[in-house]
């Protein structure tokens, strides 16, 4: 493993987000559209499964994990796994139903808040940070 670092010149979304006006929320957020629809366009290379870019676990919070978890061989094993040990007539219908459809999967950052979006005094974003909990998910899996 790598661990590479370099100093980025800016200030974390987070620290300012409440004191931005809505035209200045407005310009973070053209660009951060931006940057996920291209981050979303680029496709796995080939049948891989759920979890980090190189096909192994993940470590994300998300999937009732603490620890790294997976790869998923497909999106009905993330969901058995998302359900735990519910089964059967416990589990709405509409969820159930839900589960069936199978998405593509995208590049996904999977830790996407203020506190990982670095933006400078001009409010341009100038990094997205922390992409230990990236991978191949699902695409409505960032939402």
């Amino acid at each position: 493993e790598y661990l590479f670092m370099t100093r980025i010149h800016g200030h974390d979304l987070h620290q300012q987000w409440l004191t931005l006006s809505h035209s200045q929320k407005s310009k973070v957020i053209s660009q951060l559209r931006s940057y996920m629809i291209n981050m979303r366009s680029v496709k796995p290379p080939g049948k891989i499964k759920i979890g980090s870019f190189s096909g192994g676990p993940v470590d994300c919070c998300r999937l009732l994990e603490f620890d790294e978890v997976g790869p998923f061989v497909d999106e009905d094993h993330l969901n058995r796994h998302l359900r735990g040990p519910l089964e059967g007539p416990s589990i709405s219908p509409a969820v159930l139903s839900s589960q069936q459809i199978q998405h593509e999967l995208c590049a996904t950052h999977n830790d996407l808040f203020p506190r990982n979006i670095m933006v400078d005094d001009q409010l341009n974003i100038v990094a997205i940070v922390d992409w230990k909990s990236a991978g191949w998910f699902p695409v409505y899996w960032e939402y």
